[in-house]
């Protein structure tokens, strides 16, 4: 799979000053607390799995306004595989922003791919195994990974990569006091 350099690079930015503005970003973060920080999201994504949490379509999120998006969205989205995935995907890509910059050409990047066979687990930990790397191919290989298995999954992770960037920019500073 070739990831589209404008789109990632557009999500990097956007990720990071979301993260910018609600506090992320005043102190200095290590390469291993992102990798642990993604690492916790796909753990979060196999909880949702292993209770059958996914969230099966959604709607048209540019419609709603704030008050009602962000119900819909602690109603319908959150705490589920496509959100925690996403969560991840937008760890990595944060991480990959404040080491490298956007002028990475994502395109060159391929990774081991999900397979149909494999168990959600297996894959989950396929994708462990490869974010544990703090290169900029490690990281690339993973964001890859997690849209052919979001394809795999039959979810849109560009939809849930923008809902979970909105939910995240109306949160609270710092999600209401959390350490990280």
């Amino acid at each position: 799979m070739i990831l589209n350099r404008n789109k990632i690079c557009n999500y990097q930015r956007e990720v990071f000053e979301i993260a910018k503005r609600h506090g992320w970003h005043e102190t200095e973060i290590s390469d291993e607390s992102y990798i642990a920080l993604a690492i916790v999201e796909i753990a979060e994504a196999v909880n949702a799995d292993k209770v059958d949490r996914y969230c099966h379509a959604l709607i048209d999120i540019d419609r709603l306004p704030d008050d009602e998006f962000k119900t819909y969205y602690e109603e319908n989205v959150k705490d589920t595989v496509e959100t925690e995935i996403a969560d991840a995907v937008m760890y990595l890509l944060d991480y990959a922003f404040v080491r490298w910059g956007d002028n990475l050409n994502w395109q060159h990047y391929e990774s081991v791919p999900p397979y149909r066979n494999n168990t959600f687990l297996k894959n989950a930990y396929i994708l462990i195994r490869q974010t544990l790397g703090t290169l900029f191919p490690s990281v690339a290989e993973s964001v890859c990974f997690c849209y052919k298995w979001a394809k795999q999954l039959g979810f849109d992770l560009d939809a849930h990569i923008k809902c979970k960037m909105r939910y995240n920019d109306l949160r609270p500073y710092r999600h209401g006091g959390k350490k990280y």
